[in-house]
This record gives C-alpha cells, structure tokens and sequence, in this order.
C-alpha cells in the first residue's frame, strides 16, 4: 500500500443552493498527513465528503490519484458507524469484495493492527467509545487505501482516549504509507500528527492559511517546537473570526 496524490483546484460546493466552498485549491504529496482546520460550521466536512467523492462539485476539480490510476479511498466519520446486527469482525469484512475466507483474513488482519483481535466475535454495543472507533480504523485500514479521510474520528471520547487513537493512526500511517487528510477542531492534534495544516476561513469558504510542521517523527507532545507552532496557529484561526475590515 502506498499514499495517493491528491489535487483539489478552485473547487466550489453550494449545497441547498447556498455557496460553501470557493475557489479552494491544495495539493497534498504522497504519503504526506494533511490537517483542515477552521471555525465550527466553516466546510471542513463538506470539503472531506468532496475529495470522497460523496458531494457533487458545482466548480473546480478534485483529485485523488495513485500513479496512473485513481486511488482508493476509505473515510473514518465521527461516529464509529458499525452495523448493530454484525459482529465486530462481520463489520470489518462488509466493506469488502471476494470469498468469504479472505474478506474474514483480511478483516482478521485489520482489527490486529489495532488491537482487536480478541474482539472479532463481539457486539459493537460491548465496545467501548475507543475500541468502537478503533473497529472504524480497522474497516478502513481492511480496503487497502491510498488515502485515509478522517472526519473528527476522535472528537467523541475521552482526552486520554483521544491521545492513544491519534498514536494508533500515527502508527499506521508509517506502516502503510498511505496519504491522509484529517479534519479536526484540535489544534494540539493537528500539530502532533500533520506535515502541513490549512486553515479555511470565510464565507463561502477558501484556504486562509497554510502552516508547515517540520518537526520530525516520532513527535513528544511537549516538543518545545509544537509549543511554538501553536501560538501563531491560534493567531491565525482567531483571524477567520474576525469580521471582515470594511
């Protein structure tokens, strides 16, 4: 598995006919973690479901190659999202193709990558808020993509949780390699886990920002370099605040 390409050029989203995207435009290399960030209600999500291919483009083009052909994508939402009447294991292999043993051995082999191997036969109603969203991880990580979406995957649970699923993520990217884009209201988050941040703002809304993250992995959360990036970050975040100067 290897990391998408990723385009987006003067892309503009209305939906209900009201203008939430314009002119947006990024590229992202690669394997490389891209952070979206920006005020509650901004587009951050809408721009997620655009590069999934689950929101129509009213302009601009999106995207997502692997070499000569179109990547594979896989999306991990803010709810965990697992079917209520399948096991733990039966949710992983849903989303995939083939006989029967292999989607099982591929499903066996994601929810070891995080941990859930003892958990395959259970109930998602016996999971926990982080092994539910860990199960998530593991149906995406099952598809084999070459870009990983992730929509606030961990703004559901506890700080401590919170930190050992962004851990988990970190772990799989530098063994899969994939390309990710993470949309998240954490700053902290952002700059533990990201190579460059973009920070929308405006309405409708386009990039206001863009921040790079060059601190090299693996990360300490109390590297004085992240402290430093966070100031100017929150400067720049407080700005799309800010009404526009006459």
């Amino acid at each position: 598995m290897n990391g998408a390409s990723v385009a987006v050029c003067n892309l503009g989203i209305a939906l209900t006919s009201r203008p939430i995207l314009s002119k947006v435009s990024f590229e992202v290399s690669p394997g490389e973690i891209l952070a979206v960030i920006g005020p509650s209600g901004i587009g951050k999500s809408t721009l997620l479901r655009a590069l999934a291919g689950l929101v129509s483009a009213r302009e601009g083009d999106v995207s997502v190659r692997n070499g000569a052909e179109r990547g594979r994508i896989a999306v991990v939402f803010q709810e965990p999202r697992l079917l209520p009447w399948l096991r733990v294991a039966d949710n992983v292999a849903f989303v995939l193709q083939g006989p029967r043993q292999q989607r099982k051995g591929r499903a066996s082999a994601a929810l070891a990558s995080v941990r859930l191997q003892d958990s395959e036969g259970a109930w998602p109603r016996q999971l926990s808020g982080g092994m539910a969203q860990r199960a998530a991880l593991a149906r995406a990580l099952a598809t084999a993509p070459h870009l990983l979406l992730l929509d606030e995957p961990f703004a559901s649970v506890d700080a401590l949780t919170r930190m050992e699923l962004q851990e988990y993520v970190a772990a799989l990217w530098r063994e899969h390699e994939f390309t990710v884009v993470l949309v998240t209201h954490d700053i902290d988050e952002a700059l533990y886990l990201a190579d460059r941040i973009l920070v929308l703002g405006g309405d409708p809304a386009s990039v206001h920002a863009e921040l790079e993250v060059p601190i090299p992995r693996p990360r300490s959360r109390t590297n004085p370099q992240m402290l430093a990036l966070r100031e100017p970050l929150l400067r720049t975040l407080a700005e799309t605040l800010s009404p526009p100067t006459p």
